[in-house]
């Protein structure tokens, strides 16, 4: 088998992009209702039918009303109706997409972007009686999505924001829907959302997610009441995805829908989990196996560098009061990676490698770094280096980014060479979703943050040849040490 530096190159190359093709924004799954008590180790775990309750505080003397979600079309006794429901929901808000600071937090009703009912946790004091750790739905989060520091004891935790209702047309309303969208960010640590759709009678509302440039098929939510029995449908999804809910053609879908947020703040966190099990599935394995044939290869890289890699996913970023971003802190970022991000990163920590996460569009300084039209001009570029003496005094700038560093200088970008550049094409990802009302996509659920979306980059710091074949060893050393192959 030829196994030329050029191909080692090529192969990491198919192997980043397999990993972002086959990257996961979303899981899902199918909870059926049952009144009786589940049975260990038989069959799907079920959950009895859902209830909600809700006040009215403007209203004086107003009790608290109860609605039981067990797919029947008639209310239980006693209990308010799904229509009654609906009526003491408010018109659906979205945030928007702020052109300034003073816009930020602000919310717009508009039936012709978003057209359909709500009820959020305050002042209407809403709660409800499904569990949503009780169901598997955490440890599917934990197993597909959850960032890389996330584990069973670290995990995450779950905010209920409120509850959505889209109905069918009725006279000259139009069906309830939702165009594109992009949820709104509510903080550094949230990075997904949870959709639970109710056991109710209706027709349509499918979800379809996008996310760069991929469209995943419709996901079925009308379902939940079949030839099977009633059951609850739930979706979880990266909260930077473009989501959009198709038209309610008949009846009422009802939905809670929460937050997802990393448990702790950074400061309390353990150090990231960097042991091989922890990459997961064989396209991440993959990506570690390439990167260790491509790194410790002589002639890849001889006097050391920085290669760059733009983020697949956009993140929270704080904003000032004069509009523009805020720092942000690498440690932040660091434990919110998602996906195929949270992979590179990881793979490059575990051979040795220290990895910078910055903000590129914020820096200023993307231009200063190197691109390459194609990936043979790249590879040429990363394989014409050759050890001399300018290799020292490259060797002691490199040493300046081998430690953590609060902010990254801009100088730094003049010795990035963009493995995966920022695609100029594809503006929705490129820049925040704030600047985006062009292309026609909004800012979804509660728009009252100074939260918004922002791109990263990986900087991976290349040591020099010398100093890569010293860490080869040690690596395949821990490898061995945890009885697994020591070529990975």
């Amino acid at each position: 088998m030829d196994d030329t530096p050029s191909l080692r190159i090529a192969r990491f190359d198919n192997a980043v992009k397999g990993c972002r093709i086959r990257n996961y924004v979303y899981a899902f799954g199918r909870i059926p209702l049952s009144t009786s008590a589940p049975v260990a180790g038989q069959g799907q775990p079920s959950c009895p039918p859902p209830a909600i309750s809700w006040t009215l505080p403007a209203v004086p003397g107003c009790p608290t009303k109860h609605i039981t979600f067990d797919g029947s079309p008639a209310s239980r006794f006693g209990e308010t109706s799904l229509d009654e429901l609906v009526s003491d929901c408010d018109p659906s808000s979205y945030g928007g997409n702020p052109l300034s600071l003073d816009q930020i937090g602000q919310e717009w009703i508009d039936a012709r972007v978003r057209h359909g009912r709500e009820m959020k946790l305050k002042p209407r004091y809403l709660s409800t009686t499904f569990n949503v750790h009780a169901h598997g739905i955490i440890a599917a989060v934990l197993a597909n999505l959850a960032p890389a520091c996330c584990t069973e004891d670290l995990g995450i935790s779950i905010e209920l924001s409120g509850l959505h209702i889209y109905s069918g047309p009725r006279g000259l309303s139009p069906p309830g829907f939702f165009k594109p969208h992009v949820d709104t960010p509510q903080g550094r640590t949230h990075f997904a959302s949870l959709v639970v759709v109710l056991p109710t009678r209706f027709e349509g509302g499918d979800m379809r997610i996008t996310h760069n440039k991929r469209d995943y098929p419709p996901y079925q939510t009308h379902d939940v009441i079949s030839a099977n029995g009633p059951c609850i449908k739930w979706v979880a999804y990266y909260s930077d995805c473009q989501t959009e809910l198709l038209p309610v053609l008949v009846g009422h879908r009802v939905s809670l829908e929460y937050r997802l947020y990393i448990r702790q703040e950074s400061q309390d966190r353990p150090a990231l989990d960097l042991t091989l099990p922890r990459l997961g599935d064989l396209q991440r394995y993959e990506v570690l196996t390439r990167a260790e044939e491509m790194l410790f290869c002589s002639s890849f890289m001889p006097n050391g560098g920085i290669l760059g890699f733009y983020c697949a996913h956009l993140y929270p970023t704080p904003v000032a009061a004069h509009g523009g971003p805020l720092e942000v802190r690498q440690e932040d970022s660091q434990h919110i990676l998602k996906g195929s991000d949270a992979t590179l990163y990881v793979t490059f920590r575990k051979l040795k490698c220290f990895v910078h996460v910055v903000s590129p569009d914020d820096s200023g300084a993307v231009a200063a770094a190197t691109r390459y039209a194609t990936l043979e001009d790249l590879t040429g570029a990363l394989l014409a280096e050759h050890p001399d003496a300018q290799a020292v005094v490259q060797s002691r700038e490199l040493w300046r980014y081998q430690q953590p560093l609060i902010r990254v200088p801009s100088r730094a970008f003049q010795l990035v060479k963009w493995f995966h550049p920022p695609d100029d094409s594809f503006s929705w990802t490129r820049n925040t979703v704030s600047d985006s009302r062009s292309n026609g996509v909004s800012d979804g659920g509660n728009g009252k943050t100074l939260w918004r979306y922002g791109t990263r980059a990986l900087l991976v710091v290349i040591p020099t040849w010398v100093s890569r074949n010293v860490s080869i060893e040690d690596v395949r050393e821990e490898v061995r040490s945890k009885g697994l192959d020591p070529h990975f």
